[in-house]
């Protein structure tokens, strides 16, 4: 089965410097295609009832187009990337949101 990665998700990295003792944080991000795996509606009702869940699970085209990103925005949402698994040259990427 061919992959179509014909939507687009948004990775966040986040970098600390610390300066003359000031802790500075910036965050850089870009945009990449990927596709859905998950059913996001399935996984907000297992998250109602542990209090927190994965919702979404993306998948990029390459392994190459992460760089260590620990935040994903998709649909307008952002989530957390809690888990990174590479299956060939592709890359899925579990995330999670805070139960609303």
């Amino acid at each position: 089965m061919r992959d179509d990665f014909n939507a687009t998700c948004i990775l966040y990295k986040t970098v600390e410097t610390a300066v003359d003792g000031v802790l500075t944080v910036t965050e850089s991000y870009r945009t990449v295609f990927c596709s859905v795996l998950s059913n996001i509606h399935s996984l907000k009702t297992e998250a109602g009832t542990t209090g927190i869940g994965y919702e979404v699970k993306l998948k990029l085209a390459d392994v190459s187009e992460y760089d260590g990103e620990k935040f994903v925005s998709f649909e307008g949402e952002r989530y957390e990337i809690m888990r990174i698994y590479q299956n060939g040259d592709t890359l899925e990427l579990t995330c999670q949101r805070g139960v609303r």
